[in-house]
């Protein structure tokens, strides 16, 4: 006796709700790797990763003075 799941089902309409659902999946795939590539940005000109200091410097009251 088939269930009410396997009667109830419309293949046309799922096999569509699937693509849509793959097509939005990779949309937010897309605005991650977005987002992700603006924070490494972010990171590398705030100086997080970049070079601390260029040149010779002298640390007075926890100030770099250039000497």
């Amino acid at each position: 006796m088939p269930t009410y799941r396997t009667v109830a089902v419309d293949t046309i309409h799922n096999d569509e709700e699937l693509r849509l659902n793959l097509y939005l999946l990779e949309e937010k795939r897309e605005r991650a790797a977005i987002c992700e590539a603006k924070a490494k940005m972010k990171m590398t000109i705030s100086g997080k990763h970049g070079p601390k200091v260029e040149g010779p410097y002298e640390v007075k009251r926890g100030v770099y003075v250039r000497m």
